[in-house]
């Protein structure tokens, strides 16, 4: 179990070390349980790429990612795909 979890670790560090504080605090939050269910055994992590969006006159970084859960475990885990938003600055909408 330890070498899973260190596992993740390490392919955790590698893979989000370019995010932004907003984002790892959204994937920490997301892989808590609510409820008393059982944890699981691996959590992987997936960049699903990096863009912009213009809304309402703000100029935003969105942040694409997915949590997949595999096995039985202690890991706490909840599956899915995410967006995280960080505002740059202005933009126009044409």
């Amino acid at each position: 179990m330890f070498v899973a979890v260190a596992a993740h670790g390490v392919y955790l560090s590698k893979t989000v070390n370019s995010l932004s504080n907003i984002v790892l605090a959204n994937v920490e939050a997301l892989a808590f349980r609510e409820d008393d269910s059982k944890g699981v055994g691996t959590i992987l992590t997936h960049d699903l790429g990096k863009g912009t969006k213009c809304e309402n006159g703000i100029l935003y970084s969105v942040y694409k990612y997915s949590i997949d859960c595999f096995g039985e475990g202690t890991l706490p885990c909840q599956s899915g795909t995410y967006e995280s938003f960080s505002p740059m600055g202005k933009c126009y909408e044409v």
